[in-house]
């Protein structure tokens, strides 16, 4: 995957890059780390969250996780992966499209991983980098304003879905709501 980014990196990607695909991989570990797990699921974890992104190297951001799936599909084939590896790691990638299907514990795993920083202090840094993001490619594609509304009404509808980040970063995404009001 650091391959992939090296050879395919887009200064466009100010936020879905290597950095954001790392920081989804410690925040998978930290995660599991927090859940009993056993090493096959681990795997397909790590996995689904090296390669969770890497579609947005090829595509439009609509289509980044089925071009992720693709490519982890090709790495995996390459490697003579069990078929029952793939097809976990391929459900936990697509439960990162929003709006977020999550159906176990993998896969809610990966979708609190990828949305960590909503609850932290990174999170207005992150925020705007995913707005330059979308801008760098379209300008009109979302106006400012429209842009905010639409972050503001995503993040208080968020809700982690592991007991781990429910407790760990609620609370923290809680304080920041009544600061706002």
């Amino acid at each position: 995957v650091t391959g992939l980014f090296t050879e395919n990196q887009k200064d466009a990607l100010l936020f879905h890059n290597q950095a954001h695909t790392m920081y989804v991989v410690e925040k998978t570990s930290e995660i599991a780390a927090n859940n009993q797990l056993n090493e096959r699921e681990k795997f397909i974890l790590f996995l689904a969250a090296w390669f969770h992104d890497t579609g947005y190297l090829f595509v439009k951001w609509e289509e980044h996780e089925e071009k992720s799936v693709e490519l982890m599909k090709g790495f995996a084939e390459k490697h003579h992966l069990e078929d029952g590896i793939i097809e976990e790691a391929t459900g936990c990638i697509m439960a990162t499209k929003y709006p977020r299907n999550t159906k176990g514990l993998l896969q809610q795993i990966i979708c609190d991983a990828d949305t960590y920083n909503l609850g932290t202090k990174e999170f207005k840094d992150t925020n705007k980098r995913v707005f330059e993001e979308l801008n760098y490619f379209d300008k009109s594609l979302v106006p400012r304003e429209e842009y905010n509304a639409h972050t503001y009404k995503m993040l208080h509808e968020h809700e982690y879905l592991t007991e781990y980040l429910k407790e760990l970063l609620n609370k923290i995404k809680k304080r920041m709501r009544q600061k706002e009001k």
